[in-house]
């Protein structure tokens, strides 16, 4: 492989990088103006668990809640205990709280390396 080709790969990885970033981080809004959905008029229709999270126990919550033109989103969050003090964070779905005041945005986390401290 040549030098020139060797800096054109390094510099697409660091684009590929760069662009799964900004895709998945929040801040630029993708997850909540792309992927979430309107505050205004959300109504929860369940509510099922425990909001106790980080307390080093086995926890979950299911909320389901119903968009102004009737969709209806979902957010579940767990922990789960694992051995050595340890546990797995697992949320899929939507907020359930518009952390702006606007809008809901999709969440989707798995970390198993967690420790309670």
């Amino acid at each position: 492989m040549t030098t020139t080709s060797m800096a054109r790969s390094r510099a697409w990885r660091r684009f590929m990088v760069a662009c799964w970033w900004l895709w998945r981080n929040p801040g630029y809004g993708f997850d909540a103006y792309v992927l979430g959905f309107d505050a205004d008029g959300v109504l929860i229709v369940s509510d099922c668990g425990v909001a106790d999270f980080d307390r080093g126990r086995t926890v979950s919550r299911l909320v389901v809640m119903q968009a102004a033109d009737g969709r209806r989103y979902f957010s579940y969050r767990r922990d789960q205990m694992l051995a050595d003090n340890r546990f797995a964070k697992i949320w899929i779905g939507w907020h359930w709280a518009a952390n702006d005041g606007h809008r809901h945005m999709i969440k989707v986390m798995f970390n198993p390396f967690r420790s309670v401290s």
